[in-house]
């Protein structure tokens, strides 16, 4: 009989435990992205404007303990770029795992990897399509996270890609690898 109990009691418990430990939050805010482009002649000489776009979607985080924190996203994510008079927009889902470090009472700073997947862009270039870009995006994410009034989360990211997204000149000795960069300000609504 005690035998039951427990294996009742228990699993309640220990699911208890870790859904006290999770939070969700629905976030939304801008990007402020642009694009380097590397390993061509005279890269330097492309002045690459920023763009705003959207990103918004659900938040998780899970407290491995008082100082320490999971944190994930799964965002639409606007990035992209404009060049001279033209503009580019490349809509991702992203999906980051970030490490989350409390350095005092509601301010977190947070780390890690960060991975979009291309759903579209929309182009002022008539020969760009969406065949122009890969349809992954990884990189790392850094920033910083502020909990108010234990509800509303501010946070500030910067973007880093690691991976070309594009090859988007070419000359006779060299292909572009092209790689996003943003800056991400969101304010999120904790819900759970």
């Amino acid at each position: 009989m005690k035998l039951k109990y427990l294996v009742t009691v228990l699993p309640l418990l220990f699911s208890t435990t870790v859904f006290a430990q999770f939070e969700m939050s629905l976030k939304g805010g801008v990007n402020f992205a642009t694009v380097r482009t590397t390993n061509i002649e005279n890269a330097d000489n492309l002045e690459y404007e920023s763009i705003t776009g959207l990103v918004f979607g659900p938040s998780g985080r899970l407290h491995l303990n008082e100082k320490i924190h999971l944190n994930s996203d799964f965002l639409f994510s606007t990035r992209g770029y404009s060049i001279y008079t033209f503009k580019t927009k490349i809509n991702y889902l992203e999906m980051n795992l970030l490490v989350s470090y409390n350095v005092i009472d509601n301010f977190d700073i947070e780390i890690g990897p960060d991975f979009g997947f291309k759903i579209f862009i929309i182009s002022d270039q008539s020969n760009l399509s969406n065949r122009s870009f890969n349809v992954m995006d990884i990189g790392a994410t850094m920033g910083i996270r502020y909990t108010l009034a234990n509800k509303f989360i501010l946070s500030a990211r910067y973007y880093h890609g690691l991976k070309s997204i594009a090859q988007l000149y070419r000359t006779s000795t060299s292909e572009s690898k092209t790689f996003n960069r943003a800056i991400q300000l969101t304010l999120g609504y904790k819900i759970l």
